[in-house]
């Protein structure tokens, strides 16, 4: 029997941002962010995440790539620190890191090692793509951000993408109780459940429904609780201004890249007001 949960709907203007840093800050004070993922076929995905949160305010990005990616990153985005191996990651991270796992994956069973490394760690990470299913085999020491979309989720439940649709709020809830997450169910009126209370996004269009807009909302939920957002906090805000800045556009005359460049200009607008 799952429990009752309240629901909240909320708005841009509900939302906190990262309070400003002094003007002596150096670069670790706007945050550690670790993304893992980019394999050979999706490479673009890791990208997306990581420009997503290089242009939300991040000091320090991190990449560990599956296959020979790097020189791509690097090509776009010089100021990334690649990484050769989980063993090499395991060495640098800290309790201050924050992990963003997934974008550009399909197979869960490639990323035993780096799992291991997630699950234990203390600060919460986001898990995206194929690293939603690791919360099925393995305990975390931190209960982890999800962001699934309708198909992941009924992979988690064992049910059809049609059952998620028609029964959302009760599958969110299923979802963050029976594995201990805090989810975000993307969709119309995304949602987020920190299995106390369903908060629900009165933001969004159609228009977001294309790929590589996951993973910049990925991305941007790692770079805000990296900057200091509590996780429920993080959530909450990146889906808010996601789903804001998909409303700005007149049509889908556009790539994910436009959307980045609206979040970014966005972010930083509404959080000086």
């Amino acid at each position: 029997m799952v429990k009752s949960f309240n629901l909240v709907e909320f708005y841009i203007k509900d939302v906190n941002f990262p309070n400003v840093r002094p003007d002596d800050a150096h670069k670790y004070n706007f945050g550690t962010l670790f993304v893992c993922g980019g394999e050979e076929n999706y490479r673009g995905a890791a990208l997306l995440s990581i420009e997503a949160a290089l242009k939300t305010g991040i000091g320090v990005v991190y990449g560990l790539f599956h296959g020979s990616i790097s020189d791509e990153v690097l090509k776009n985005f010089p100021e990334v620190i690649c990484l050769d191996s989980v063993n090499q990651m395991k060495n640098i991270i800290n309790n201050e890191s924050t992990i963003v796992a997934g974008p550009g994956t399909s197979k869960l069973f490639k990323n035993k090692d780096l799992i291991h490394i997630i699950s234990s760690h203390t600060k919460t990470s986001v898990l995206d793509a194929a690293f939603i299913q690791a919360v099925k085999e393995r305990k975390f020491i931190t209960p982890p951000i999800i962001t699934p979309h309708e198909g992941e989720a009924a992979k988690l439940l064992g049910c059809t993408p049609k059952e998620i649709k028609n029964n959302r709020e009760r599958s969110i809830k299923q979802i963050s109780k029976s594995f201990s997450t805090i989810t975000v169910l993307k969709g119309k009126d995304t949602l987020i459940c920190d299995c106390n209370t369903i908060f629900k996004c009165k933001h969004g269009s159609n228009n977001l429904a294309k790929a590589g807009s996951g993973d910049i909302l990925a991305g941007l939920i790692g770079s805000l609780l990296a900057q200091g957002l509590s996780s429920v906090e993080s959530c909450k805000t990146a889906v808010a201004l996601h789903g804001f800045c998909g409303e700005q556009f007149q049509n889908r005359n556009y790539v994910a890249k436009d959307l980045i460049e609206q979040i970014a200009k966005q972010r930083f607008s509404l959080s000086s007001i």
